[in-house]
């Protein structure tokens, strides 16, 4: 039985295949929380959006109650999963001035972002939300950061494109260059920017296709018809980007 299975609709099977590992790097340790910590972000991310009425109950939101999770950490996975409008440099600084490291902060960011897309497009489709798997890992984080991270202006550190990237933006980003803010801003912790550039290349336009107008990811659309559509989006959901 696939991800969709239930689904009234076709889903693509490249997408359904980016959903289920998406669900798989949830439930595994990550480079600044555990593979428990993770869920519970998730689960209190959804917990967040249950209460505001923009998503449906699914299950284990309940689970993010007793978790081993810092406050700080629950504040910003609840305002990034409610659209992240009022996240500014002060919201970060608070939440840094709670102890909560830029490391930590941005895969919470990555967590609860992604999570975002896999809720909001099952809801697209017109199914429940899928069930939080449960924690598949044991390891601890390796809290390793990237040695080529740099002050680029951001909120956070980030690896740069290009020959300044050194090594590690090669081993990241590919010969890509330049690379997209949004993606940069994850770079702190590689594995979600890797995570994310797999769910553009999938669902948006892949990273190095970004100036090529005339490649379009979606079979059905033109390129200027998805870009329409990502900006209306964006628009809508007040995207400072």
């Amino acid at each position: 039985m696939t991800l969709y299975a239930d689904s009234k609709y076709p889903v693509r099977d490249d997408a359904a295949e980016l959903h289920e590992r998406e669900w798989d790097a949830i439930a595994r340790c990550g480079a600044w929380w555990n593979a428990e910590q993770r869920l519970a972000l998730a689960a209190e991310a959804r917990r967040a959006r249950c209460e505001a009425g923009v998503q449906e109950a699914a299950t284990h939101e309940s689970s993010a109650l007793g978790a081993d999770l810092p406050e700080a950490a629950r504040v910003v996975a609840r305002e990034i999963a409610l659209g992240g409008t009022r996240v500014d440099r002060a919201f970060y600084e608070n939440a840094r001035s709670q102890g909560l490291g830029e490391e930590a902060y941005v895969e919470t960011v990555g967590v609860v972002a992604r999570l975002a897309n896999l809720d909001v497009f099952a809801r697209g489709i017109g199914v429940p939300s899928r069930p939080l798997p449960e924690a598949l890992d044991p390891s601890e984080p390796t809290r390793v950061r990237p040695a080529a991270a740099i002050d680029e202006g951001a909120f956070t550190h980030s690896v740069p494109g290009g020959r300044r990237g050194g090594e590690e933006g090669t081993d990241l980003y590919g010969d890509s260059y330049p690379v997209s803010n949004i993606v940069r801003s994850l770079s702190l912790v590689p594995a979600e920017a890797k995570g994310l550039m797999r769910v553009l290349a999938t669902q948006y336009t892949p990273e190095d296709k970004y100036s090529d107008y005339t490649f379009s990811s979606q079979p059905e659309l033109t390129r200027a018809q998805v870009e329409l559509v990502a900006a209306r989006v964006s628009a809508l959901n007040e995207c400072f980007y």
